[in-house]
């Protein structure tokens, strides 16, 4: 698999969102050949060809190196990174419900001096097109089947995502970073990693990013995110396949012949 054009390529973060993610496509083949395992799927029923590469660690270096290696093997039409978030109870967003990141905001660059710490925030946006089909999919029943541990379906919102390498577990932090930046849904910690690296390479590659939400980002970090890990997984992934599966008859990329590839 030598730099050919894909449908698509997919990034999970942790084991967990990889089971379910793979759990859902047919795997075709499986390369040991990289640090990380990839493997070539396709979605049931279709003629698509795609990846899944785990990013084999957090955070976002770790991301941006994962993101790197799968472009030097392959240009998909599209990347989406899925996994686990920290939802803001703020802006509605609850336990087992799922945030689509419109852009992704990083507030990694700063500047220390004796007069405090000064955030320079980097943002990174999601192309129209491919947010236009997740918006579509959004409308669809893509959570047949899934469990409702709250007694519905989970919700779907789309916004910006606060991505960083530290962990937060803090109302208190959340609410700082919401006073300046309103419109917040959550936090993770590979996204800009990923955004980052796509913005410098020479073929634009539209990207989404699934989070299914384990906690709240506040004191209750740890516990919530063991009740809900599985059901956050397996709402990404279902979310995730249901916009590749919908990608079909959308024009993205640079490579608009390879889609539906036999």
């Amino acid at each position: 698999m030598s730099a050919e054009n894909l449908d698509f390529a997919v990034l999970p973060v942790q084991e967990r969102e990889l089971e379910a993610i793979l759990g859902l496509m047919e795997t075709v083949s499986e390369d040991h050949e990289s640090p990380e395992i990839v493997y070539r799927v396709r979605p049931p029923d279709s003629n698509m060809v795609g990846v899944v590469m785990p990013v084999g660690g957090v955070g976002r270096v770790e991301a941006a190196v994962a993101t790197g290696l799968l472009l030097a093997r392959a240009t998909p039409r599209c990347l989406l990174l899925v996994g686990v978030a920290g939802g803001f109870a703020a802006n509605g967003v609850e336990l087992g419900d799922l945030v689509v990141a419109d852009r992704i905001l990083d507030y990694e660059w700063q500047r220390l001096s004796d007069g405090g710490v000064e955030t320079r925030f980097r943002v990174y946006e999601a192309a129209d097109e491919i947010l236009r089909v997740a918006r579509a999919v959004e409308m669809s029943d893509w959570y047949h089947g899934l469990p409702c541990q709250n007694g519905r379906a989970p919700r779907t919102h789309f916004g910006t995502v606060l991505s960083g390498d530290k962990v937060i577990a803090s109302a208190a932090v959340v609410e700082a970073f919401l006073k300046d930046h309103t419109g917040l849904i959550g936090a993770e910690m590979e996204g800009a990693g990923m955004a980052a690296t796509l913005a410098r390479h020479r073929t634009r590659i539209p990207w989404l990013m699934v989070r299914g939400v384990v906690d709240l980002a506040n004191e209750r970090k740890r516990d919530d995110s063991r009740v809900w890990i599985e059901d956050a997984c397996d709402a990404a992934a279902a979310f995730t396949l249901a916009v590749i599966c919908s990608l079909q008859e959308e024009a993205l990329g640079t490579t608009p012949d390879t889609f539906g590839r036999t």
